[in-house]
């Protein structure tokens, strides 16, 4: 849908369980608003998204104080910091595409702000393609959560503050 509209929600259930329900991520036509694809993004509860200048990404942050960024079109996560901000994450924005965001971003694919309720931002750089060791769309937490045997050789080009608690484990890439 590259002239259209695009269309994101998130759903989250009305009633919170002691074994909470999953909340879910849906990418919606936005010629008929009939849903595309719908995924599970975890069981924190969403309190915020946002969609990059193209497209391409999603930004979401959760009440717990978690940032994540999904790729668009498979609604696959690509990137999740557990608990960043260890509150409640208030809005996320990504770098603008056009402008200077290019020249700020440098090597890396994306850039996604976070603020919380302490008032505090954050920047989440997703790593570019030429990373080796995932295409289409690779984040540092990928190499793991697909067991990947380039993970050690790819992961050794991040700096140490790249490999943030939560992105060094499998199954650490879903809210």
């Amino acid at each position: 849908q590259p002239a259209g509209l695009r269309l994101f929600t998130v759903q989250i259930p009305h009633k919170r369980l002691r074994q909470p329900p999953p909340c879910y991520l849906t990418a919606w036509d936005g010629s008929n608003f009939l849903p595309l694809r719908t995924k599970s993004c975890g069981h924190e509860v969403v309190s915020c998204l946002n969609v990059s200048e193209s497209g391409t990404f999603l930004g979401l942050g959760t009440v717990t104080g978690s940032v994540a960024i999904y790729i668009a079109f498979s609604l696959q996560c690509l990137y999740y910091v557990r608990e960043a901000h260890g509150i409640v994450v208030t809005d996320v924005a990504f770098l603008p595409e056009k402008g200077r965001g290019p020249e700020l971003l440098g090597s890396h694919e994306t850039a996604l702000f976070s603020v919380a309720v302490d008032s505090r931002c954050q920047l989440h750089l997703l790593p570019s393609r030429e990373c080796s060791c995932v295409a289409p769309a690779p984040a540092v937490c990928w190499a793991y959560c697909c067991d990947h045997s380039a993970a050690p050789e790819c992961l050794s080009r991040f700096p140490l503050a790249s490999l943030l608690p939560g992105n060094q484990e499998p199954g650490h890439c879903h809210l």
